[in-house]
């Protein structure tokens, strides 16, 4: 309802306040009654004056609560009708009925209205009131005036117009329709429209005419009628539907006139021409749509159908439509079928059934409708849909047999975490069964601990769309946690919205507990670290970063100096290995690292330079996930000086034959026992229990060949002079296999004669060695006679003697003789090279010898006899030893024959490739077996996509690349070719490119078997897009213009320029009111007599221009002179579209579209924006009009400067964001939110915020706005005015101000009267008590049990008071100041709560007045509170704070927080409004910040003017 102000010292005013006196009970109620009707209210006295109204009345007379205000409503009446007026208001006051007056008023802007107003007498407190509506009729009377000028000019037509209900029965006709059909007024009325009636018109059309309207069309005809007299005659007839508000048919509205014969029988032609085109056009659409058509007559039985039924129901095309197919339909389906033949006339229906086509189920799809004893009906082929039905079944039951065998939880939630699915090993986890989880919330699941963290993550995930992963705990059915890798990922919509979230919950308990064990022994490590007797140390790098105390036995140093130090700085420069030491303990630090542990001894030089042996070992830690090195020292400088002194020579060589893997024996000559070692029985594959040791074991294995050398040397002289001899034998093993064995023997004894009595000797197994020789020898041979077959040639290039060694093959492909060595030089080899590969090879070469390179090259070569040779060499640097250095060894193979072919094949695809370019085609190779498929290079540019992200020979095609909805035909195809049914075939499909654009493809091939019998298919692809979307575009263009041209009345001119002939359609006659016989057929003439004198020379101008081919096209406006004298304004169109030879215009071809209405309109919209833009720069506040969402101005008035200091154009041109950059910081969020939910529940709105203007001054504004939205209900725009308020919130904060004061004065009263007398009087029976007390004894038990009873009620009751009294208004305010206060309230919250509360001030010496004490009091007890209650905080620091200009409060904790979005400061129910209300009294700038975990901010900055210092303590 209006703001109602007061005028002083009139009757108006004492019967308003009588009036507002009595309403005082009811005044929301008759609030809610004026502000919710649409009409204007008015609550008047009897006297007349105008003492309520609501704004709808205000915009009724364009007026202002000031405009009304004091005012009767017949200072409103225009004075035509003020006589009426008045006697009627008299009337209603004396009668006290309710009553209906019609009369005029006048705005204030000038205006003069019609008017409806209802009254009725109204009784409150004791006076009666006159309570009126206001219903402005002036546009109802306009459109009434209107349409009966409308009704005239159809009256006043030349062709017969008649008007008709749906059923046909006549509503109007106008008086050419009597005329016309013979038939007067009243004998159609209330009848059946003669152009409906098959006494007069032909059956066929009036069925014909009935489906269009019905279907809600025009219908457009000519054809033969009768008139009443029984004289048949031609006419042309237009029936259209006319539709009401709800888009439902109203009635329908035929237009009629009388045409030539000759012309009827003509266009008849063309349109028997023009229904053959249809339907061979029909017939088309069917074939490729899949569908057929079909009519039966129940009566006779005789059935009609379209071509493509054949093929649909597999009938043979010389068959004649019958029902015999009914025997392939499947027997389940037959049923619905026969239920098609009860229907009723007008019913329909639907159904499918499957029928056997050769052997093969094809589903078929039919719609049917009776009209009268027709069935008429479609049918479709649905088998692909079908198909693709069971396919997605298939695929559904997949996904859900995977999802429930999955070893992991998983889950989906909505977005707002409620639970849609949960697999059966979350549903057994949890103990929920069937569908028991809907609806649940899955972070109720959650150990509260974790719950923040996933919320927190929840939140960014939704924001950002992104997936992420977190450990947490959850519950499961017994009330156990454990711990679960989760990870949570968004599902989205097409339009990139979040739909629900998917979830996979991995058991990674184990693995928890596993590093909790391993933290528990990082901490017992770190124990035996610091308690070892050991030297410990920790490195990286080879530096120690952490040792023990133990170090210093060690390496004669302390802790801290060996740390950060290499610990090679402590040893002698060589180990007595003769390593250099830090060499040697980086090689032990890699072994170490590489399998885990190194052990080793190592001299160590202490800082006094005495060196010690110790043994070390070396271990691979990861600590934290990094690797680190854990050495342990222990000094073993005596054990080893003595191990050293009792390892003898035999020891060593038994640890290196150990090592050496070979075998011994050890033969006495005198007995013939001999002695074997383990190695010696594996190395002849026998277990050392299976070895027998005498001699003759060992000569019984010896192969025959070689016993007598062993004989021999035994015994020869030689032998026995020398000590030793060496042979190569062999000796057969246990698997009955020889091996070939290097036998040395010594003799380590003689007897007394000197002659040998022991010999110890070896075997090491050569068996490989010899073998290796052998296949060497055969692969020499093997290899000449491959090399020269092959064409290969082996090479070896000696770097220092710069010679190159050819074998034989090398030989063969230059057709060179060698010498003997074999040997060239690198220059001849060279010479044969051809000149432009030369430069190519030796850059190859140079790049193998100084990079070590790859070397892998073709070149072309002249042999010796000068042959032409292409070679591909490749080559490797070997290193065979130290001695002999680096060598290049190489292998030639002679191409020459594969690169001929290669080249030759080369240009063929090349050739083709230009040839498939050319053509827009790529070639497809299609093994059918293998499921493998080759394209031509330009395969993938046909089909838009890039190489490296498409493979051709995979299965993506169907996936990523084919139109979904052309998936399926093409599937079928794949089959058919597949299983053989087809040997040819042809097919256009979609694709979809990289950049998902589409793309029409054709693709044509066959099948055949290749030489390996494999089926295959040889294909061609083309790029048939611009065909296809010219044929599209023609289509599409044609269907446009013919319902251009018979929806919108556009005009047709088809110009033949050479003949200087015009061709109009119908239209054009129509809108001017003449017939063609009116004009010369000539450009001339219609212009003369069809264009407005004033437009003559222009469209004169025009046409010699188009003519001559100055111009080819045009868009201008014109104005065209009907019969009648009417303007019509036309926008002309038109386009020279044939030219002859020497390139000048033939034929020009226009359209003109009747824009008379949209240029009448625009002129009234100029009119009235401009009234608009003259009202809105007089308001004293600012209006505006910006874009939605992004909130960009577009328009704004003058008065913007004098409220933001900025001018129109920066607001609207220069920066269309700088009004939203104004709103005060803390209002931001407010305004924002505020205005969106206004935008989304499509309201009107007001906001009270604040913003800061040019000079960085703070103005309250009030904006009351409201949304613009689109067709489809999408805000488009913003309209808003804004107001400045600020000297209206001044007043109210002093207001408010004074209020809080006297509520805190009330508070210290009745502290005071509590402290001062309540409080003393429950002293004072205290004390009374505690004396009683001291003679308890005396009382009895019962009575000393309500004695005590008493006793503790006293005490508590006098704790209560005092608390109350304190929570009024803590009496030490006044005493001892807000500092002391606070400090008190914080030392009792410490020792009596769970958090941590901190007080910091620099106010201690000063005091503010108490008002502000107080209020800065309440607004701290009020934050505790909040933060006891809900913050869950750990600590919390009050900071009270005196700065130069002003006294700041900062509250902070580091609580749960909450989001301010979800924060209303005026019910949040924190006390918000309370401390904000306090802040704004204070004239004190009041901030709150909070995020959900990262705690909550308070600070309150109130000016010292408002919280000036009283007194200072001294």
């Amino acid at each position: 309802m209006a703001d109602k102000r007061v005028l002083k010292g009139n009757n108006w005013l004492n019967e308003k306040e009588q009036l507002y006196s009595a309403i005082e009970g009811n005044k929301s109620l008759i609030e809610i009654l004026f502000n919710t009707n649409d009409f204007g209210m008015t609550l008047s006295s009897e006297a007349g004056y105008i003492l309520v109204f609501n704004d709808q009345f205000i915009e009724l007379i364009e007026s202002s609560d000031k405009g009304i205000e004091g005012k009767k409503l017949a200072d409103f009446v225009d004075s035509n009708s003020l006589k009426l007026f008045k006697k009627k208001r008299k009337q209603i006051f004396s009668e006290e009925l309710i009553e209906n007056i019609e009369y005029q008023l006048i705005t204030e802007t000038g205006s003069i209205l019609d008017i409806s107003e209802t009254t009725k007498i109204v009784t409150i407190g004791n006076g009666k009131y006159l309570l009126s509506s206001f219903k402005n009729l002036t546009e109802e009377r306009k459109n009434q005036q209107e349409l009966n000028s409308l009704y005239a000019a159809i009256n006043k037509s030349s062709n017969a117009i008649a008007i008709t209900d749906t059923s046909g029965v006549t509503l109007y006709v106008n008086d050419v329709h009597e005329s016309f059909t013979g038939f007067k007024r009243e004998e159609s009325l209330g009848k059946v429209v003669t152009l409906l009636d098959p006494k007069f018109i032909d059956p066929e059309i009036i069925k014909e005419i009935k489906l269009r309207l019905n279907a809600g069309k025009q219908w457009k005809g000519k054809y033969t009628s009768q008139r009443k007299s029984g004289i048949f005659f031609d006419i042309q007839i237009t029936v259209s539907p006319v539709f009401n508000d709800n888009g439902e048919i109203d009635v329908f509205l035929f237009h009629s006139e009388n045409i030539d014969i000759e012309e009827y029988i003509h266009d008849r032609k063309i349109q028997e021409l023009d229904l053959l085109n249809t339907k061979e056009l029909l017939s088309r659409t069917e074939k490729i749509g899949g569908i057929g058509s079909f009519e039966m007559d129940l009566k006779t039985g005789r059935i009609v159908w379209s071509d493509n039924i054949y093929y649909l129901l597999g009938v043979p095309v010389s068959a004649s439509p019958s029902l015999d197919f009914f025997g392939r339909i499947k027997d389940e389906d037959k049923g619905v079928i026969s239920q098609a033949f009860e229907l009723k006339s007008g019913q329909r229906t639907n159904f499918s059934f499957r029928i056997d086509i050769e052997g093969e189920d094809r589903s078929l799809y039919c719609e049917i409708e009776r009209i009268g004893d027709d069935l008429m009906g479609m049918i479709r082929d649905i088998t692909s849909e079908v198909l693709s039905n069971l396919a997605l079944k298939e695929s559904e039951e997949k996904y859900r047999f995977q999802s429930e065998s999955l070893p992991h939880m998983l889950w989906l939630v909505d977005v707002q975490g409620n639970l849609s699915y949960l697999n059966n090993k979350g549903r057994t986890y949890f103990g929920l069964y069937d569908n028991a989880y809907l609806g649940l919330k899955w972070l109720d699941f959650l150990h509260p601990d974790d719950i923040v963290l996933i919320h927190r993550k929840w939140k960014v995930a939704n924001k950002n769309k992104t997936t992420f992963s977190e450990q947490v705990r959850i519950k499961n059915s017994t009330g156990i946690y454990r711990w679960f890798m989760v990870s949570i990922s968004p599902m989205l919509d097409s339009a990139g919205n979040i739909t629900s979230l998917i979830g996979i919950s991995t058991d990674v308990h184990d693995q928890y507990l596993i590093q909790s064990n391993l933290k528990e022994n990082e901490e017992k490590f770190r124990t035996i670290f610091e308690q070892s007797n050991d030297a410990m140390i920790i490195l990286k790098d080879g530096f120690c970063l952490d040792c023990n105390v133990n170090v210093k036995s060690i390496f004669g140093v302390a802790q801290e100096q060996l740390k950060n130090e290499k610990l090679w700085k402590f040893t002698p420069e060589y180990q007595t290995t003769g390593q250099l030491s830090e060499e040697f303990l980086s090689d032990q630090i890699e072994h170490a690292l590489k399998n885990g542990q190194s052990s080793f001894f190592w001299d160590v030089k202490k800082l006094n330079g005495k060196i010690i042996y110790c043994e070390v070992n070396l271990s691979r830690i990861m600590i934290d996930g990094d690797i680190f090195i854990f050495a342990v020292f222990r000094d073993v400088t005596g054990r080893v000086k003595a191990e050293k002194e009792l390892l003898d020579s035999k020891q060593k060589m038994a640890l290196a034959i150990e090592s050496a893997r070979i075998g011994t024996w050890e033969l006495n000559l005198k007995t013939g026992k001999t002695k074997f070692n383990e190695y010696y029985a594996e190395m002849l594959g026998y277990e050392f229990h299976e070895i027998v040791h005498e001699q003759s074991f060992f000569n019984d294995r010896v192969h025959p060949d070689d016993l007598e050398k062993i004989e021999a040397s035994l015994y020869d002289d030689k032998v026995k002079d020398s000590g030793g001899f060496e042979l190569l034998i062999r000796v057969k093993g246990k698997d009955e296999k020889w091996r070939w064995i290097l036998d040395r023997g010594k003799i380590i004894e003689r007897d007394k004669a000197g002659q040998p009595l022991i010999i110890y000797g070896t075997h090491i197994d050569f068996t490989e060695f010899k073998e290796k020789e052998m296949a060497i020898l055969n692969a020499n041979l093997k290899y000449e006679l491959a090399a020269t077959t092959a064409k290969t040639g082996v090479w070896e290039w000696d770097m220092v003697s710069n010679h190159l060694v050819w074998d034989k093959g090398m030989a063969s492909i230059y057709e060179r003789e060698l010498a003997d060595s074999s040997q060239i030089e690198l220059s001849d080899w060279l010479n044969y090279v051809q000149p432009e590969h030369k430069d190519q090879l030796t850059r190859n070469l140079e790049s193998l010898v100084n990079d070590r390179g790859v070397f892998d090259v073709e070149y072309e070569i002249k042999t010796e006899t000068g042959k032409t040779k292409y070679l591909r060499s490749t080559a490797k640097i070997f290193r065979i030893s130290e001695e002999e250095g680096d060598k290049v060894i190489g292998l030639n193979l002679d191409i020459t024959d594969s690169y001929l072919k290669d080249q030759e094949l080369l240009e063929n695809e090349e050739r083709l490739k230009l040839a498939f370019d050319g053509a827009n085609m790529a070639l497809m190779d299609w093994d059918l077996e293998t499921n493998t498929v080759s394209v031509s290079d330009n395969y993938l540019e046909i089909i838009g996509q890039e190489k490296g992200r498409y493979d051709p020979t995979k299965d993506q095609f169907m996936d990523s690349v084919l139109h979904p909805d052309d998936s399926e035909k093409v599937r079928m195809l794949f089959s058919k070719l597949k299983v053989g049914k087809l040997r040819h075939y042809e097919l256009e499909y979609r694709v979809l490119t990289q950049n998902k654009e589409l793309r029409w493809l054709k693709s044509k091939g066959k099948t055949f078997l290749d030489t390996n019998g494999r089926v295959r298919v040889i294909g061609l692809t083309m790029n048939v897009t611009a065909t296809r979307t010219a044929q599209e575009q023609l289509m599409e263009s044609q269907r446009v213009l013919n319902l251009a041209i018979s929806g919108t009345k556009q005009i047709i001119l088809d110009w033949n320029i050479k003949d200087d002939v015009l061709e109009w359609n119908d239209n054009y006659y129509e809108l001017i009111g003449r017939s063609k016989f009116d004009f010369e057929n000539n450009v001339s003439d219609h212009i003369n007599k069809s264009v407005y004198t004033e437009d003559v020379e222009l469209v004169l101008e025009l046409a010699k221009n188009l003519k001559s081919g100055i111009i080819n096209e045009m868009d201008v406006m014109i104005r065209l002179v009907t019969k009648a004298g009417d303007l019509r304004w036309m926008r002309a169109l038109g386009k020279n579209v044939e030219f002859d030879k020497s390139n000048l215009p033939k034929r020009h071809v226009c359209t003109l579209m009747d824009v008379t209405k949209e240029r009448n309109l625009t002129l009234d919209l100029e009119k009235s924006y401009a009234q608009y833009q003259s009202l809105v720069e007089d308001i004293p506040g600012l209006v505006y009009s910006a874009k939605y969402p992004s909130k960009e101005f577009v328009y704004v008035n003058a008065y913007c400067s004098e409220l933001t200091g900025f001018t129109a154009d920066e607001l609207t041109k220069e920066n269309r964001l700088q009004y939203q950059k104004l709103i005060h910081p803390d209002d931001k969020r407010f305004v924002e939110s505020s205005l969106k939910t206004a935008i989304e529940n499509k309201q009107a709105y007001r906001l009270n915020y604040r913003i800061l203007d040019k000079e960085g001054r703070i103005k309250w504004l009030s904006e009351f706005g409201h949304g613009i939205f689109g067709q489809n209900g999408e805000p488009l725009s913003i309209e808003a005015s804004v107001f400045d308020i600020t000297d209206r919130v001044r007043s109210e904060e002093k207001v408010l101000a004074a209020v809080l004061d006297a509520a805190d004065e009330e508070r210290s009263r009745i502290s005071r009267e509590i402290h001062d007398s309540l409080q003393q009087t429950l002293t004072i029976a205290s004390l009374n008590l505690e004396f009683v007390k001291k003679e308890k004894h005396l009382l009895s038990q019962r009575v000393l049990e309500r004695y005590e009873r008493g006793w503790q009620n006293l005490r508590k009751s006098l704790d209560q008071t005092r608390e109350i009294a304190h929570r009024l208004m803590p009496k030490a305010i006044e005493d001892f100041g807000l500092t002391e206060v606070v400090k008190d309230l914080v030392d009792e919250l410490n020792a009596t709560s769970a958090v941590n509360f901190e007080f910091i001030t620099n106010l201690e010496e000063e005091r503010l007045n108490v008002s502000t004490e107080t209020s800065f009091y309440k607004i701290i007890q009020e934050s505790i509170t909040n933060i006891i209650k809900h913050a869950q905080a750990q600590s919390v620091s009050i900071q009270l704070i005196k700065l130069p200009s002003s006294i700041q409060l900062i509250i902070e904790d580091d609580g749960q927080g909450f989001d301010m979005d979800n924060i209303n400061f005026n019910s949040s129910g924190f006390g918000l409004a309370s401390m904000k209300n306090r802040a704004s009294a204070l004239s004190g700038e009041f901030i709150l910040d909070s995020f959900p975990g990262k705690g909550t901010s308070l600070i309150l900055n109130v000016p010292l003017g408002n919280s000036k210092v009283v007194y200072e303590n001294d």
